[in-house]
């Protein structure tokens, strides 16, 4: 073995401790940690109940790709939906250059394809989350509807005008009001994170309660429900200018 070779054979072990370095990282799992903001405001609209759930999340050992979250929640009585989310909001700044001077942050928002969590950056996001089956339903509801009256006014003039008073109307009034969801009492929200090259999802719990008065605020969302079920079976457009009622619960 000559000079060049043992020259060889340093400069490669050399890299050794760089490799081994780049191996560890490929090999770390990601951990994710989920810090829920004290409240979630809790609302619903004409397709369904609704949660804007604001957390912050971070990762341990390496960055992590969420490609997907939903939120199963169960009301003390036993009954329980699948929310699936749908859009985030978020407002995001650098912990590294952060001073009590550097107030700059932007949000932004966006709908879903994936959420990066690094440890490099803070990123506070409020998550949009739906009961997308109900909503689903809703929607093709609402499709099967309007096919029926476009039937009946063209069968018979008298229809015309009178959706208000229509079968179709009523049953699909009723559907979308009596789907609310929400009950007087406690509620437990799991919530499931789907992480790129991860088996098994990570999954936190948190809870929160509704009183009675909560009810009653979510409720008065009635009869905007009532009229954009009337707008959208006569081929309108809602309003996009309307005030939902929210409430604001603590999240434990």
């Amino acid at each position: 073995m000559g000079i060049s070779d043992i020259i060889a054979i340093i400069g490669a072990a050399a890299w050794l401790p760089q490799i081994f370095q780049w191996l560890s990282n490929y090999l770390k799992k990601p951990r994710l940690q989920v810090i829920s903001a004290l409240t979630c405001m809790i609302g619903v609209d004409t397709y369904g109940p609704n949660v804007y759930f604001t957390a912050s999340i971070s990762s341990e050992k390496r960055d992590a790709i969420i490609t997907y979250i939903n939120a199963r929640l169960k009301h003390e009585s036993g009954e329980e939906r699948l929310f699936e989310w749908i859009s985030v909001d978020e407002v995001q700044f650098n912990a590294q250059s952060l001073t009590s001077a550097d107030e700059a942050m932007f949000i932004k928002k966006q709908k879903v394809l994936a959420i990066k969590a690094v440890q490099e950056i803070l990123a506070e996001r409020s998550i949009y989350f739906r009961d997308k089956p109900l909503g689903d339903q809703t929607v093709a509801k609402i499709n099967q509807a309007k096919d029926n009256l476009k039937y009946l006014e063209s069968s018979s003039s008298k229809q015309s005008g009178q959706i208000s008073k229509s079968k179709d109307y009523k049953e699909l009034e009723n559907f979308v009001t009596e789907n609310v969801f929400w009950r007087e009492g406690s509620y437990q929200i799991e919530m499931s994170f789907d992480i790129k090259g991860l088996k098994r999802p990570h999954k936190q719990t948190f809870a929160f309660s509704l009183t009675r008065q909560d009810i009653e605020n979510v409720k008065k969302n009635t009869e905007i429900i009532k009229q954009q079920v009337h707008q959208l079976l006569n081929s309108e457009v809602p309003e996009k200018q309307v005030t939902w009622q929210f409430v604001w619960v603590q999240v434990r």
